[in-house]
């Protein structure tokens, strides 16, 4: 009897994708149903007829969300929405679960899918792992999106030129329609330390540090 304690008091719980069963009815104060499919209502509803206070998790940049992709929830696909590295190689979590673009699109769908979860009576929410990569903003969701929010256009540029890209680049230079004035500040060597501050205060774009003459 000593161990009898209200589950209000929320010391112990777990998480878990699937219905309950004995093997997993391990009598803790409160579950983490996990993911938000159409089974989530009921998955809850079975842990509370249980005594559990009921939380759910899921992930904010993955997940099993194939009636989104495969257009099931608003009539239209959004496979095209999962991130995409330089190489134009899909930024996956598994061959079926991509990554995903965090559109204005796929957040509605979440919001809509949260809000079930709310009505269904979860007293807490979790999410997971917003794994939204910095190598993967090339998708054209991803420039899409970016051009929404920021009201700019997506520049890419290299951080490996080859021969050909470097030619490109002098071109541009040689011909005047870039204009680089102003973007590159030289230092001497001995004010080395002036060069860093003034990066940090960002009161200048990149230094260069002349090394002799």
């Amino acid at each position: 009897m000593a161990y009898i304690r209200s589950k209000k008091e929320e010391l112990t719980g777990y998480q878990a994708s699937g219905e309950i069963r004995p093997s997993v009815d391990l009598g803790c104060d409160f579950i983490m149903v996990y993911g938000i499919d159409p089974t989530m209502p009921e998955r809850i509803r079975q842990y509370r007829e249980k005594g559990y206070v009921i939380h759910l998790m899921t992930g904010i940049a993955w997940g099993e969300y194939q009636e989104y992709l495969d257009g099931k929830w608003d009539g239209r696909k959004h496979w095209d929405e999962g991130q995409v590295d330089r190489n134009g190689k899909d930024v996956i979590h598994n061959p079926t679960v991509p990554y995903m673009v965090p559109t204005v699109s796929f957040s509605e769908y979440l919001t809509d899918r949260l809000k079930v979860a709310v009505d269904a009576g979860v007293e807490a929410i979790h999410v997971e792992e917003p794994e939204f990569w910095d190598k993967s903003g090339y998708s054209e969701a991803f420039k899409r999106e970016y051009e929404i929010y920021y009201k700019e256009l997506t520049v890419l540029g290299s951080y490996s030129p080859s021969p050909a890209d470097l030619k490109d680049s002098f071109d541009l230079l040689a011909s005047g329609k870039v204009n680089v004035k102003g973007l590159t500040t030289v230092y001497p060597l001995d004010k080395i330390q002036q060069a860093f501050d003034d990066t940090v205060a960002n009161k200048i774009f990149k230094a260069y540090i002349k090394i002799a003459g």
